[in-house]
């Protein structure tokens, strides 16, 4: 048989079936595991013979070897132990076995499929003949995960292709996968549902939005191209019709996408973490000695710049310095990783930049970068002149914190100790509640400084407010399903911001 595959690299070794087929992500079927299995265990068998020798050794090179040369890895060895064994026969080898075993010679339209059930068919059962037929005639797409019941069954909306969103049963994908997560697979019939085959590879919203988008545009050229020669425009039966036949095509794209992924990522440093103005983490504690009795005077004075300085308490001797146009900076978009505020969100939506706590004998201010602990020492000093002595700094790196607390771990205080598990979810329910209920007001670098109930009013604001919903919606039942608890509701965000069409159109 001569195949017009493209120059694909494929090496099948005879034990990659069984790796294949018992790990974890392709024993995502509900359906009985043992005829699925031994469907595909049979097929591998079949392909490994030496008359495919050829075209396995053509195999993976559409696959990988774009990866190979712009990653600068020498061989699939190297790449194998680069990404991980286990991820590699478990997404690497799964996606371009099912690329070779459906791909058709180009002179009789038959498939390796097709060869194996022709000549050795008879000894297939008839679930399992069904299984590999459906794989046949299958295609690899794009799909976002709009429901998942743990133990039971995943809803997918196909990127690619549109239609209705379908219902998989899918046992094992379902306590993996959430609400939002995007998946490259292939889904087929199977006893009068639907099933995942074993290839599929868990996309970051990047890399989807990219096939998707470059998908869009490949099939607005190709229509383009059709209009132009035929004279008139493709119908809606055509458009369907080229997806399938470009699809048909562009598994190998799926594989090098979640490759440079996970390649990119594991050659990226470690995120950098900043505060709200893009200053490098480090915690630094400027200690003000007071000159006589001073305590009083000083609580009175820093009462008196409210709300700049706010008291946590009428009683307290603590007080929060919040941030203003003068002494925040506020975000900086420079390619920098933020992370959330580490001393958060204060009343009226405005940045926490430091405490300041009266001690006995000094005023202490506690901030997380060099250069509020520089606004900080300028403001105190300023405010509280004739009432204090030189500061003594002392300052810490992430990493410093970090050590001490592993060779020195703090225990837990009776207080902590003593809060029940249901209290404590009340109090970090309590704390996002607060938190999601200011945050469509708030104006987020994600969003250009702008708020999202800003950005929701426009077309092209709407469509990043939707994908940050998602991402943020996503972040929180990934959590969730990790810790075992039950996930923020956010259903309420989305009619916030009027996007709960959008939501359940999602759907």
């Amino acid at each position: 048989m001569r195949f017009s595959v493209r120059r694909i690299a494929f090496t099948l070794m005879f034990d990659v079936r069984t790796r294949v087929v018992q790990s974890p992500e392709s024993r995502m079927s509900r359906s009985p595991p043992n005829i699925l299995r031994a469907a595909t265990d049979n097929l591998m068998d079949w392909a490994s013979r030496s008359e495919w020798d050829e075209l396995r050794d053509e195999v993976m090179a559409v696959h990988t070897s774009l990866v190979l040369d712009e990653y600068e890895i020498e061989s699939q060895e190297e790449l194998m132990e680069t990404i991980g064994e286990e991820y590699y026969f478990t997404t690497v080898v799964p996606c371009a076995f099912e690329d070779l075993v459906t791909q058709a010679d180009e002179e009789t339209g038959l498939t390796i499929v097709d060869d194996y059930l022709k000549r050795r068919g008879f000894k297939e059962s008839v679930p399992g003949r069904r299984y590999l037929e459906a794989m046949r005639d299958s295609v690899m797409s794009l799909y976002e995960v709009v429901d998942s019941v743990p133990d039971s069954h995943l809803v997918l909306r196909d990127l690619l292709r549109g239609g209705e969103p379908v219902r998989v049963e899918e046992r094992k994908g379902s306590q993996q996968l959430v609400k939002w997560d995007r998946l490259a697979c292939r889904v087929v019939p199977f006893n009068r549902h639907m099933v995942i085959t074993g290839a599929n590879l868990l996309l970051t919203a990047e890399t989807a939005d990219h096939i998707k988008n470059t998908f869009a545009d490949t099939l607005d050229e190709a229509a383009k191209h059709a209009a132009k020669t035929q004279g008139k425009d493709i119908t809606e039966e055509g458009k369907a019709a080229v997806k399938d036949v470009f699809l048909s095509q562009l598994a190998p794209l799926f594989t090098l996408a979640w490759l440079r992924q996970s390649l990119d990522k594991l050659a990226a440093p470690p995120p950098q973490l900043r505060n709200y103005d893009g200053e490098e983490l480090v915690f630094l504690e400027l200690r003000w000695p007071f000159i006589g009795d001073a305590a009083a005077e000083i609580a009175r004075r820093l009462d008196q710049d409210k709300p700049l300085l706010l008291r946590y308490a009428e009683d307290g001797l603590e007080w929060t310095w919040q941030s203003d146009a003068s002494l925040s900076v506020g975000p900086r978009r420079d390619g920098l990783v933020y992370e959330a505020e580490a001393q958060g969100v204060g009343d009226d939506d405005k940045i926490s930049l430091g405490t300041i706590v009266l001690e006995d004998g000094a005023i202490v201010l506690r901030v997380n970068s060099e250069g509020r602990a520089a606004r900080g020492q300028s403001m105190m000093e300023s405010r509280l002149a004739g009432l204090i002595g030189p500061a003594q700094i002392e300052r810490q790196s992430l990493d410093e914190l970090r050590e001490k607390h592993r060779d020195d771990p703090q225990p837990a205080s009776d207080a902590a100790s003593s809060i029940s598990p249901e209290e404590k979810m009340q109090i970090l329910g309590s704390f996002k509640e607060r938190h999601y209920r200011v945050w469509p007001d708030q104006a987020l670098p994600a969003l250009g400084g702008k708020t999202a109930r800003q950005m929701a009013r426009t077309k092209r604001g709407k469509a990043k407010v939707i994908a940050l919903l998602k991402s943020m919606e996503n972040h929180e039942l990934r959590q969730a399903r990790a810790d075992s608890v039950p996930a923020y509701d956010f259903a309420w965000l989305w009619q916030e911001l009027g996007l709960g069409a959008e939501r359940d159109r999602a759907a």
